[in-house]
């Protein structure tokens, strides 16, 4: 015990003259040293402790490779939590967009950062936690991109963020007990966990936890809440353009993926067994860089590694029905989407595609011509598995500008749009509609996010909020995204930040309280109404004025949500939740 105390002194004097402050955690998975950093931000400057690097879960390699996490065991001698824990192996070509430079990588990756303001350590209550999810199609992400000061030290929150496991190394699946998949759920799963079993140490309010995410992490947000042995462990999720309903969140056959990549790297692939055993002694480098398996129709709006119906995690694959009879019931609600959402789906999808225009002006009927011939076909073949002439000339009339079709700039909005639809909105209006109508009690809010930032290097034609363009602004613009996002060296104006400062604090609001309007004044000029099935009042956010509005995109929801449904089911009889699900009035 005496050699113990003694190490801790030498941690505390020497992290204390070299990075400031430092603070010791006695949890229960052990003392843990932090150091502080001073965050300045919406007008204010404060101490936020962190504790960055944190492994709560044994290295997933060898045997542990492609199974369920095993939590760590208590630390012996006192962590010294002073750097973020390296990125879970990843295509490190797409990574690096996000976090430019060469962002390292290790298959003992599963760790936790947590975010601590001065006033939780000097108070003897305790604060409300959010825990972030990263998004990244379930492929790409870190959690040293999402450095948290901003929200911790202004919003008065602590904040967790984490690594899960990525790619096929996180959700390849036999569809058998020998690797059922979901093991990036499962870590995310022992992430929360582990918060709810230590937090308390670090000044958090284990019983007041937001769990709240983007794209997949969106997605991943509402399928722990549909995990009912998660119950408990949180009361509200923040959902940001991510739904389990999303077309790139859940893969039917993932066994023909784990199969491909066994021989594109010589495995034996005729049992479960034999293809477990080769992969498990291959590098990681060599499985990440062979993971993109798919055929070009099968990658256009998905990738090849995301969850699957394993049998206890998902016991089906994502219904209405399986919403409706879900904890989601059971929690507080904040939800919304960006208003070009699609975009990066669809450049990214089309790029093979786009790359043979390239000699081509994309102005005199080009993309008209494009749109028609080959993006409506694609979306066509990926909604009903085949090719049909009635729904690609459904398409066509709802997504065409009537008033001036063969404009160049509207066509391509109208592509932009039509994948924003499929891949995001209407997903999200699939977990939205049943929680206002069932989830008793409980509150629902919603938010369009419009704003196309000055520092932006989005085509012209994009005139709103492309995928992902809020998560800065959640986070109080922090320094960890302003090389990935274009925005460092002082590139935002005034009133980005303004807009930033007053989202942080509107979700920082919900999370201690289930509104976010209180009870932290958040200047935002407006009262943010609470969704409801009446009148479906939202908040519109913008830099130039944040305001309510009703009814979003009634005429496209109507579309996917009542009349695409009913004529897939004409072509394929029994399929009509395909896509849009049941059809859903009002």
């Amino acid at each position: 015990m005496a050699a113990f105390l003694f190490q801790i002194v030498i941690y505390i004097i020497f992290f204390g003259i070299a990075n400031g402050d430092s603070r010791v955690v006695n949890s229960t998975a052990g003392s843990i040293i932090g150091h502080t950093t001073s965050a300045s931000f919406g007008g204010k400057t404060g101490k936020v402790y962190q504790y960055l690097g944190i492994p709560f879960a044994e290295p997933p390699t060898g045997q542990r490779r492609f199974s369920k996490p095993v939590p760590k065991a208590p630390f012996s001698s006192p962590f010294n939590a002073s750097t973020f824990g390296k990125g879970c192996p990843q295509f490190s070509f797409y990574l690096q967009q996000w976090l430019p430079g060469n962002p390292a990588q290790s298959e003992d990756c599963l760790t936790i950062n947590v975010f601590v303001p001065e006033a939780a350590v000097t108070s003897s209550k305790k604060y409300p936690v959010m825990i972030w999810i990263y998004g990244g199609a379930y492929v790409i992400g870190q959690a040293g991109i999402y450095a948290a000061e901003n929200v911790a030290m202004l919003g008065e929150v602590v904040v967790v963020t984490f690594n899960y496991r990525l790619s096929a190394l996180g959700f390849l699946s036999t569809e058998d007990d020998n690797a059922p998949g979901n093991f990036g759920l499962w870590d995310q799963r022992l992430a929360i966990k582990w918060v709810h079993d230590n937090i308390a140490a670090f000044g958090g309010d284990p019983h007041t936890v937001t769990i709240f995410g983007n794209s997949a992490g969106a997605a991943s947000a509402i399928t722990q809440a549909l995990y009912r042995e998660n119950q408990g462990y949180f009361k509200r999720i923040i959902v940001e353009s991510g739904s389990p309903f999303c077309p790139w969140a859940f893969e039917e056959h993932p066994k023909k993926y784990a199969e491909r990549l066994a021989k594109a790297l010589n495995c034996p692939y005729g049992s479960s067994v034999a293809i477990l055993d080769c992969l498990r002694k291959k590098s990681f480098e060599d499985i990440i860089n062979n993971a993109i398996v798919g055929s070009q129709d099968e990658k256009v709006f998905r990738a090849e590694w995301v969850p699957v119906k394993d049998g206890h995690f998902l016991s089906e694959k994502p219904t209405d029905s399986y919403v409706n009879a879900s904890g989601l019931l059971n929690i507080d609600l904040l939800i919304g989407s960006n208003s070009f959402d699609g975009a990066f789906v669809a450049i990214l999808a089309l790029q093979p595609y786009l790359q043979q225009l390239m000699n081509q002006s994309f102005t005199n009927g080009v993309p008209r011509k494009f749109f028609e011939e080959t993006f409506i076909p694609m979306f066509v073949r990926d909604i009903a598995g085949k090719d049909d002439d009635a729904l690609k000339k459904l398409l066509i009339h709802q997504y065409t500008d009537w008033s001036d079709p063969d404009n160049s700039q509207k066509t391509l909005q109208s592509l932009l749009r039509l994948s924003a639809d499929y891949n995001f909105y209407m997903p999200v209006l699939r977990v939205l509609l049943p929680h206002a109508k069932y989830a008793n009690h409980k509150n629902t809010y919603v938010y369009e996010f419009d704003q196309r930032s000055s520092f932006s290097q989005d085509p012209t034609y994009l005139t709103g909020a492309n995928h992902g363009d809020e998560v800065p602004y959640v986070f109080g613009l922090p320094y960890s995204m302003a090389a990935g996002m274009h925005y460092e060296g002082g590139k935002v104006a005034v009133a980005e930040m303004d807009l930033s400062k007053k989202m942080v604090l509107m979700w920082t609001n919900f999370a201690k309280s289930g509104n976010p309007n209180s009870p932290t004044a958040t200047t935002a000029g407006v009262t943010w109404p609470m969704f409801n099935l009446n009148t479906e009042q939202y908040i519109y956010l913008t830099s130039n004025a944040i305001s309510v509005k009703s009814h979003l995109l009634p005429g496209r929801r109507d579309f996917w949500l009542n009349l695409e449904p009913l004529l897939l089911d004409k072509i394929l009889p029994g399929h009509g939740q395909t896509s849009g699900g049941t059809p859903i009035v009002g």
